[in-house]
Order: structure tokens, then C-alpha cells, then sequence
């Protein structure tokens, strides 16, 4: 029972360190779509 609580931590850590790189990966992904879409506004608008 004694190694249960440090197991549980250590899943814990890799559990909680996961969703903080998806979190980053979904900010760069979001940072990324704004960069093409405003370079693509600014492509249409000088086409127009």
C-alpha cells in the first residue's frame, strides 16, 4: 500500500504534463490559423 500513493502521482504527473503540451499544441495550432487567415485577408483584399 505504500508504493500506491507515489504510483498515483507519478501517473498524475505524466496525466497533468500531457494536457499542458496539448494545451500548448492547440495554442500554436490557434496562433498559426490566425497568421494564414490574416495573410489570406490581406491577399483577397489587394486581389480586390
Amino acid at each position: 500500500m505504500r508504493k500506491f500513493p507515489n504510483n498515483l502521482a507519478c501517473t498524475y504527473s505524466i496525466y497533468e504534463r500531457t494536457i499542458l503540451n496539448f494545451g500548448e499544441l492547440i495554442l500554436s495550432q490557434l496562433k498559426l490559423a490566425n497568421r494564414i487567415r490574416g495573410y489570406t485577408n490581406q491577399v483577397s483584399l489587394r486581389g480586390l
